[in-house]
């Protein structure tokens, strides 16, 4: 989401492009203390399928985000790492990380992928590996409740044709209708918009042995084009092309 969503395609005051690369359900509370102590008034949350699989993911992010110390240690972490260095002085160290350029609105700006890199990123899709696990609703529902005062609307994230392809294979498909049916319906009884745009969207150009498309990076990170349209369906404003 950080590669996909804009700010800059915002209109009224703008927004900050708070994605968290392999964010699992079970940090989502966190994530929404933070906001609520940021006091956010809008907030678009996609989900995916991934985040509520059995799927160990990357090291869990911090518990007490709400707590202005940790936001401070947080910060200065974060600050003076090596990727915050990267995006002031790309020549010298871009080449260590992934391509592209980290903007402060929390976008970053992401060069295509050569035919090689979007084959590699589809032979490591793990669908076999995960498993939905309905229980992790509870941290989203959890999540939610921490968001009460907040204008928020969800959406289930547009997946490529290769990337559903190669869920397909590995016998995802019930578990994938089920969890939308499941996400659908906590929605629903939470009173918070949902808009599902797992495939029902026009952006079916991708093919992992061409590179990038118009519309894709690579299996399952979509470009800010899309990023556009998301918003749009869900209502936000959005600046004229």
């Amino acid at each position: 989401v950080y590669r996909g969503i804009n700010p800059a395609d915002l209109g009224g005051s703008g927004g900050y492009n708070f994605g968290v690369s392999s964010l699992m359900a079970d940090e989502l509370p966190a994530v929404a203390a933070l906001l609520a102590a940021r006091r956010v008034g809008r907030i678009a949350i996609g989900l995916d399928y991934f985040m509520f699989t059995s799927f160990p993911g990357p090291p869990r992010l911090e518990q007490g985000l709400e707590a202005r110390a940790a936001r401070l240690e947080a910060w200065a972490k974060a600050a003076l790492s090596l990727r915050a260095l990267a995006g002031i002085i790309p020549p010298v160290l871009a080449s260590a990380y992934e391509p592209g350029a980290w903007r402060f609105d929390g976008h970053k700006a992401t060069p295509d992928y050569a035919a090689a890199v979007t084959e590699r990123i589809a032979r490591e899709q793990m669908f076999g590996t995960m498993r939905y696990r309905p229980q992790t609703l509870a941290y989203l529902e959890a999540a939610l409740k921490r968001l009460g005062g907040a204008d928020v609307r969800l959406y289930l994230s547009p997946m490529s044709r290769p990337q559903r392809a190669l869920a397909s294979a590995a016998g995802r498909d019930r578990e994938i209708t089920q969890w939308r049916a499941d996400l659908a319906a906590a929605a629903q009884r939470l009173g918070v918009p949902l808009r599902d745009l797992v495939d029902q969207h026009p952006f079916d150009d991708f093919d992992p042995a061409r590179g990038s498309s118009r519309f894709w990076l690579d299996n399952s990170h979509f470009k800010p084009e899309v990023g556009r349209w998301i918003m749009n369906e869900l209502g936000l404003p959005v600046k004229p092309m």
